[in-house]
């Protein structure tokens, strides 16, 4: 398949995983990369082994905690063994990560800053889509210059809490009226 490189030129993110050819998906960043598009990687399913070559081309990566363990090698205990292991991932290069910590929200660590987001308190039933759900929602509210970051990652927690609430994966996900 050849990558449809027109609609990638008009768009602010490129979102991925490893649920898709490697190499395909490296073309894909590296050509985002080029065009000032930012790239965005989940590592699921989770390998200990990524391409470096698609981590030099990653603008941010989104783990969840046993992600980033596994990929790091670091048991996350503590806000300063999340520190460590964000400073891990960052090594090659990536401006942005992430890491989801279910119940207890998210960690986040850039150039301008790092914080702790806490998640929603709620009763979760089914938590098939919660991933999917907090990185298309981040997606679809954060700006390219992280200018409004942590108001992207509590929309993200809301859009997950509430994903986290129904059955299902599809049907799960909110609307962003919900959201709101």
């Amino acid at each position: 398949m050849k990558l449809q490189k027109e609609p990638l030129k008009k768009s602010d993110f490129l979102l991925s995983q490893f649920e898709i050819n490697i190499e395909a998906i490296i073309e894909a960043f590296q050509f985002a990369r080029d065009t000032g598009v930012k790239t965005l990687l989940n590592p699921v399913p989770a390998s200990a082994d990524i391409s470096e070559e698609l981590l030099n081309n990653t603008d941010i990566f989104i783990p969840n905690k046993s992600e980033a363990e596994l990929i790091t090698g670091i048991k996350i205990e503590s806000i300063e063994t999340l520190k460590k292991a964000g400073k891990v991932i960052q090594q090659y290069g990536i401006e942005l990560v992430i890491i989801t910590l279910g119940e207890k929200g998210s960690y986040f660590l850039y150039e301008n800053g790092k914080g702790q987001i806490p998640a929603q308190v709620v009763r979760a039933v089914d938590t098939t889509a919660a991933g999917d759900t907090f990185i298309g929602a981040l997606s679809a509210v954060l700006q390219k210059d992280y200018s409004n970051l942590e108001e992207a990652i509590q929309y993200a927690s809301r859009a997950s809490a509430m994903t986290v609430q129904r059955f299902g994966a599809q049907p799960s996900i909110p609307y962003a009226k919900e959201i709101l």
